[in-house]
């Protein structure tokens, strides 16, 4: 590949705005719509980007000629440094981490009643939330004196009644120390849970979450530039204010010009004149809706006694009248939500008035005010000056807190800093061992590859990428296409009577009374175009693993209940904290033995750095690269173990323990979709799965105040991992390789990209919050999983579980079955791939192993009666169906901001 042809600045550039956009877009859409536009490894964003690229852009660039299209390198690392960011802004990072920065010290949940005063604040570190400095050292001075107190009533049960006596003073004292303790961390909590409401329920009204010279979706043109005057008119003015002298009798004039200026932006004629104007329109329109109303009760009541032959017609005419009112009452919110911008312009004008009369009010009484009476009520007038957008700081910073939020984004910035360093150069190092020396295909990245023309290496010189000239392709387009097609328009009730296509096809009503009711609730046949797609991308023999064992999963289940362990999969429950049944107790095993082979493997190239001798038939730029990346990932390693003791306080043996687990179900989760691509996961093997089901909580040395704090740091970046970006960095130094991109601008994107989603995400995600308040923000992130996450570690405290036999069994079986498979394979080649068993840990397989199973199918006919050549072509019907749903997902999510209502229509199968 030519050198002109690499990364180049101007596709760095774009890949950051692209990146941030993305952030933007998605954290406004899924907070404000409750749309997941990322929801698993295949970002819907960043694909439409590409489509529209290869499709658009760069044809309509060669016909204007003035500026150079963009190269596929170009094109690919822009898509690389948004696909790897991508979900940063969701599941990946912010969806978890403002929401548990800012929910420990929420007064509805932190109470007396779920008592996190006694059982969670003690073991976290303030410094890590939305608190008051030194709350944590207050909670646990209150525990301890709570725990003597427990103690001493309990010794008292033991002795007799006429000893008692004796001991009650003892009791009352340490009563009083209890109450002591109490009220010292009722005071601090009463400031904590102060900075957490405003959070939670928005800032007040006169205050501005995000800043003026942003353009948000409250606003029109003439809004927007009326705020503009504001600042420059207000800053005039301002500026006068502070100029005029204090001493003398006679008031400066400059006071009457400062009152002059503001008097034009406290005009509110217009405004006044253009609310009246919507006030008419929603009279009109309640005015509609109130005839349309009635006349439904005479068309109803007309409908009772009407002859068989008329019903049909009322009907369609009823049906008519309630489309109509269905299309008012849009009007009426779109209308309301008008007026409120209204009003809120001619409070903001009113503010203005305020300030006005305040001056010239000033010049009146002038004369009767000592000098430190006129400076003090300069300074009060210009204190309000923020309130109508009138100074620099509330027009381009705003009104938000940040003081609250800096500690504990320092804090943050530490800990997911060193993971994600860790990250991008552990995939460095495992690559080459995957890419050259068992040469596993990344069907993830070989999508976008094909999608620009680049097939097995070769680069296509076309203007249009042979896949969209590929008419099977636009088969598979048009049957994705089509049946969500379908879906989309019977979600959205242009057509009322229309019913979708059930894609879930859900066993229950099938099996509810049959010999097969143990699989009630989730037997199900899901179909998911883009997971067929997928499955045709992959090796057979991978994707046959994938769904058969989850078909061995069906099979023993059904065994578990005819031998009665249970009734249904209900009977056997599983969750991604400590929990497992038999299913993912012998994924997790599994996982355990398989990963560490695969660690194993992998050896040399982690411990480059120090054993370069084992780096061979590497090229100069590669080794270096590799040591390099070797240095930083042990570095970072010991760094971020360090960090977990240091600062959040995790005990040191379980910060190792925690950070050796999560390694290896990291390395088994990237292999899973370098190998199998496998859209999207949630791991049921977590450090607390093994601690529990091998030991149990109750010991001593596994009590849960030792982990608390890892649970915290888990939950954040490895628990709810559908966009987990580990993943997404292998997928992308898959594409690098085969680009022969620039390594060193390779990264340098990379690292830009991750860098300004992570800003972007999470200053929109405060501002919003502030803007609309929490309590409004999607409800799994800002309510269920935060709350959820500090009740299971006060759970746990409280009652702290067991080890179960059952568990304990089936997690040594799933590592002594995969040790036995793997050691049989290297002889046995007709046994199943490991891979479908460590996905045994992820539920959503639930969703995926029918279409795995259609995927499969279809490939083995084709590679068995079909030659290469008929193999692509078909290949391009099963990318078709992927880009189809891509194209109908899309179409949903813009109409739904168009008709204001979520369609339904998203990736985020499960």
């Amino acid at each position: 590949m030519k050198k002109s042809d690499n990364i180049t600045i101007r596709s760095l550039v774009l890949g950051a705005l692209f990146s941030g956009a993305f952030a933007l877009l998605t954290v406004i859409l899924e907070n404000r719509y409750n749309m997941l536009p990322t929801a698993n490894q295949l970002p819907l964003f960043p694909f439409v980007m590409l489509a529209l690229f290869v499709l658009l852009l760069n044809p309509l660039l060669r016909l204007l000629r003035f500026i150079r299209p963009l190269s596929r390198p170009e094109m690919l690392i822009i898509f690389v440094m948004c696909m790897v960011s991508a979900g940063i802004s969701t599941f990946g990072l912010t969806g978890q981490l403002i929401p548990i920065v800012g929910g420990l010290y929420n007064q509805h949940w932190n109470n007396d009643q779920t008592e996190w005063n006694r059982y969670v604040d003690p073991y976290l570190n303030d410094n890590f939330f939305i608190a008051e400095p030194g709350i944590q050292k207050a909670a646990q001075a209150y525990a301890e004196a709570f725990r003597d107190l427990n103690d001493i009533q309990a010794q008292i049960k033991t002795i007799s009644a006429s000893e008692r006596t004796a001991w009650q003073e003892s009791v009352d004292a340490q009563a009083a120390v209890v109450q002591e303790k109490r009220e010292a961390l009722r005071e601090l909590e009463r400031l904590a849970f102060a900075k957490v409401q405003v959070y939670r329920r928005g800032l007040p009204r006169d205050k501005r979450a995000f800043p003026g010279v942003m353009f948000t979706s409250d606003d029109d043109a003439s809004s927007y530039f009326r705020r503009l005057a504001r600042l420059r008119r207000g800053r005039q003015a301002a500026r006068i204010l502070r100029a005029a002298p204090a001493a003398g009798d006679v008031a400066p004039p400059t006071l009457q010009t400062a009152a002059a200026l503001l008097g034009t932006s406290a005009a509110a004629d217009k405004v006044e004149e253009q609310l009246a104007a919507l006030n008419g329109i929603a009279e009109s329109l309640a005015a509609e809706i109130n005839h349309i109303d009635n006349e439904l009760i005479v068309r109803y009541q007309d409908k009772r006694s009407a002859p068989q032959m008329e019903i049909r017609r009322m009907e369609k005419d009823i049906e008519k009248m309630n489309q109509r009112r269905t299309k008012i009452n849009k009007e009426q919110t779109k209308n309301a939500k008008e007026q409120e911008r209204v009003r809120n312009e001619i409070e903001i004008c009113g503010r203005v008035a305020e300030a006005k009369a305040s001056i010239e009010q000033l010049a009146t009484d002038w004369p009767r005010l000592d000098d430190s009476a006129r400076k003090s009520s300069v300074e009060t007038i210009l204190a309000t000056f923020p309130s109508f957008d009138a100074t620099l700081s509330r027009y381009f910073v705003g009104d938000v807190p940040w003081s609250h939020w800096a500690r504990p984004l320092a804090h943050w910035s530490v800990l997911i800093g060193l993971t994600y360093i860790i990250l991008l150069s552990f995939n460095v190092l495992i690559f080459r061992q995957w890419a050259y020396h068992e040469k596993l295909i990344f069907p993830l990245a070989e999508l976008p590859e094909i999608m620009t023309g680049l097939e097995s290496g070769k680069a296509s010189p076309d203007l249009i990428p042979p896949l969209f000239k590929n008419g099977l392709f636009w088969v598979g387009f048009a049957i994705a296409g089509g049946v969500m097609g379908w879906n989309l328009l019977c979600y959205t009730g242009v057509m009322p009577g229309l019913k979708p296509l059930d894609l879930i096809n859900s066993w229950t009503p099938f099996i509810r009374n049959s010999m097969f009711k143990g699989l009630l609730y989730g037997g199900r046949s899901t179909i998911f175009f883009t997971m067929i797609g997928v499955a045709f991308l992959i090796p057979q023999k991978v994707s046959f693993s994938l769904w058969f064992f989850h078909v061995l999963y069906m099979i023993t289940l059904l065994i578990m209940v005819a031998l009665g362990f249970g009734q249904n999969e209900a009977s056997f429950p599983t969750e991604w904290w400590y929990t497992l049944n038999f299913r993912t107790a012998a994924g997790a095993g599994a996982m355990l033995v398989f990963s560490s082979l695969v660690l194993w493997k992998c050896r040399h190239m982690l411990l480059c750095a120090i054993r370069p001798s084992k780096l061979e038939n590497v090229s100069l730029d590669e080794k270096r690269e590799l040591r390099f990346s070797s240095a930083v990932f042990l570095l970072g390693s010991a760094a971020l173990v360090l960090a977990l003791w240091g600062l959040m306080h995790v005990n040191f043996f379980y910060a190792a323990f925690g950070y050796v687990i999560i390694l290896i179900t990291t390395i088994g989760l990237i292999r899973a979709v370098a190998e199998g691509g496998i859209p999207g996961f949630q791991a049921h093997a977590s450090p607390f799965h093994y601690i529990r089901n091998l030991f149990g909580f109750d010991k001593p040395f596994t009590a849960p105040h030792l982990m608390a704090p890892l649970m915290v740091f888990y939950s954040i970046l490895f628990l709810d991992i559908k966009t987990f970006i580990a993943p997404a960095m292998a997928n992308a130094l898959k594409i690098r390789d085969d680009l022969r991109m620039s390594r060193v601008r390779y990264h340098i994107g990379v690292v830009i990209g991750i860098g300004v989603a992570v800003v972007v995400a999470l200053s929109v995600a405060i501002m919003l919050s502030y803007d609309i308040g929490a309590d409004a923000m999607q409800g799994w992130f800002y309510t269920s999983f935060p709350k959820s996450t500090f009740a299971r570690i006060g759970d746990m405290a409280k009652v702290p579980p067991t080890a179960t036999a059952m568990g304990r069994g089936w997690l040594i079986a799933g590592a002594i079955i995969m040790a036995l498979l793997l050691y049989f394979r290297q002889t046995m080649f007709w046994l199943p791939h490991p891979i479908g068993m460590i996905m045994l840990i992820n539920p959503l397989m639930r969703a995926y192993w029918f279409s795995l199973m259609l995927g499969w199918l279809a490939k083995a006919l084709v590679t068995k009666y079909a030659n290469k050549e008929t193999y692509t072509k078909v290949r391009g019907l099963f990318i078709g169906l992927i880009l189809g749903e891509f194209f109908i997902v899309a179409l949903a999510m813009v109409l739904s901001l168009i008709m204001q209502k979520n369609l339904g229509i998203t990736l985020n199968v499960q």
